[in-house]
């Protein structure tokens, strides 16, 4: 506030690490979750016509989230969306809090390099113990089928991500289409 008159805001909401990352991917909504379920913030809200403001306020917001991974998505208003970085982890100014800290050990204990599944064909769908379970396999450099690896996807978030691939396939498809239209010699008469 500027005496009574209202300068910047801004708002987020707790999340977790893997909500956040889908979100600024835009590949699923934001979702709230309990404070002690946290190791994520998404500024969902920023509105200030001063840097200095705007400095200030992301200031703050650091400053109530330590330790948190910060997500957040870019929209100006002349409307063009500029390719920036999407999150950033919230370290206190000078030193990495305890918090940090052990959230890093235990990103380490927990999370080892992501493998990545190349995926030729589906070897085998099933079930267990609420789990969708999908055996991946590719070609080798001979030819010959291997297993390339197993996605398992909780059963509650099986439909929405299955309709997200469903979704890009689709939009992958309706591209390939377009340039191979725009490849086509147009035919003509004389």
């Amino acid at each position: 506030m500027r005496g009574d008159t209202m300068i910047g805001y801004c708002g987020w909401l707790l999340t977790s690490k893997e909500i956040g990352e889908c979100w600024a991917r835009e590949q699923a909504p934001l979702k709230a979750v309990p404070e002690n379920l946290a190791d994520a913030a998404a500024l969902t809200l920023v509105r200030a016509d001063e840097t200095k403001v705007l400095r200030r306020l992301i200031r703050a917001a650091r400053q109530l989230n330590p330790g948190r991974r910060v997500f957040f998505l870019r929209e100006y208003a002349d409307g063009v969306k500029r390719a920036r970085q999407a999150s950033v982890l919230n370290v206190p100014h000078g030193a990495r809090s305890q918090r940090a800290a052990e959230q890093t050990d235990l990103e380490q204990r927990r999370k080892p390099d992501m493998p990545i599944i190349f995926i030729d064909r589906l070897s085998h769908i099933g079930s267990y113990n609420g789990v969708l379970r999908i055996e991946c396999a590719e070609a080798s450099a001979t030819g010959q089928e291997r297993p390339s690896g197993t996605l398992m996807i909780p059963g509650n978030q099986a439909r929405q991500v299955l309709q997200s691939l469903l979704k890009a396939a689709e939009e992958i498809d309706k591209k390939l289409r377009e340039q191979h239209a725009q490849q086509q010699p147009t035919v003509g008469t004389a």
